[in-house]
């Protein structure tokens, strides 16, 4: 066979051989220095990926657990709290009526012991304006006794 050489087409000589045989250990060194180390990181990368997914979703999960118990105890210190509050204003309310009552006995007592000392002092004072309109009546009949007797 024979080699015809036309200007501008590729011609099939030995250096195109050779240039395939270069090419060829390019391509086996590239894969082993660059292409697997590469695909090898990028494995590992993807498989680290998908482990911190499960552990986010896992993390997740633990989360909302933790949030509903974290409402649950909320729910019953909210609880707690009222009944609490409530105790709280039924014992205020318990204490206000025995200080009333306490206060309408005291105010009892006083106004009784006022009455019983408003009394004495009516009846005393009823006793003097007794004895005084008995002296007054007195004199004053003694006074018209004596000038009718006089004027008799």
């Amino acid at each position: 066979m024979e080699i015809i050489y036309t200007p501008g087409m590729i011609t099939i000589n030995a250096t195109m051989v050779i240039e395939l045989v270069s090419f060829l250990i390019l391509v086996v060194v590239l894969n082993r220095i660059m292409f697997r180390p590469l695909l090898d990181t990028i494995k590992i990368r993807n498989e680290r990926i998908a482990s911190l997914s499960g552990a986010i979703e896992s993390n997740k999960s633990e989360a909302e657990k933790i949030m509903l118990r974290l409402r649950e105890h909320e729910q019953l210190a909210k609880k707690e709290a009222f009944e609490r509050k409530k105790e709280l204003e039924n014992l205020g309310t318990r204490k206000a009526t025995e200080i009333l009552e306490a206060a309408k006995k005291e105010i009892t007592s006083i106004k009784e012991d006022v009455d019983r000392e408003i009394e004495a002092q009516l009846k005393q004072a009823k006793e003097s304006f007794k004895k005084d309109s008995e002296t007054i009546a007195s004199e004053i009949i003694e006074h018209i006794l004596g000038r009718s007797s006089a004027v008799s």
